[in-house]
């Protein structure tokens, strides 16, 4: 592989596992601990509604963190 391609390939994955870290911390500090404020009948309509909106945020970090598996394997 040359090392043009290995480069990009690094920090590809550099920048998706940032990206998925920042997700996942902002979930974990903000979105689950509001949860506990919805009611038990509303929860559900609260979840159903909150997977909708997360889901474009979370769904293009989802391949990653390694956006390049075959040029990452093969790059060692």
């Amino acid at each position: 592989m040359n090392s043009r391609v290995a480069e990009v390939a690094a920090v590809a994955q550099v920048v998706a596992s940032v990206g998925m870290f920042g997700v996942i911390w902002i979930v974990q500090v903000v979105h689950y601990p509001l949860m506990r404020f919805v009611s038990g009948r509303e929860f559900a309509r609260f979840e159903t509604a909150h997977r909708l909106r997360i889901s474009w945020v979370v769904g293009p970090a989802e391949p990653g963190p390694d956006p390049c598996p075959g040029l990452t394997l093969s790059a060692g």
